[in-house]
């Protein structure tokens, strides 16, 4: 009496990231709430933000992430980085839009509250 998986939808592969569209090898990537945008953040330090329809590049910001988390609306990305940073991106403006520090070391995971009123970081000590 063995339970098996079996799988609810149907999947398929639409669009693809590689070193040519990248630059670089991936680390982490993250679908916005909406599914309209694909955040990747690269090992060469790069944030690359891609349409999920057109694959299109429609900005890239330096920084060293190793998660990354959206808000709700999808309109703030945050990174989290080796060096303990957290970094928060506003998209509409395509600037940073806060930073803050984990009290330990590289951020390797993050979850905002629905309201984007909390948000939690998992930090190596």
């Amino acid at each position: 009496d063995s339970a098996s998986f079996q799988p609810t939808h149907a999947y398929s592969l639409t669009n693809t990231l590689d070193k040519d569209n990248l630059g670089s090898s991936a680390i982490k990537i993250s679908v916005s709430p909406d599914k309209a945008l694909l955040a990747c953040a690269t090992i060469n330090g790069l944030v690359k933000l891609f349409r999920v329809k057109t694959m299109e590049e429609i900005a890239s910001f330096e920084v060293a992430a190793v998660s990354l988390a959206w808000s709700a609306s999808g309109k703030v990305l945050k990174a989290g980085c080796a060096d303990g940073n957290i970094i928060a991106f506003d998209l509409d403006e395509g600037r940073k839009k806060w930073s803050t520090r984990c009290q330990g070391s590289m951020v390797r995971c993050m979850a905002s509250s629905k309201d984007d009123g909390l948000l939690f970081a998992g930090c190596d000590d």
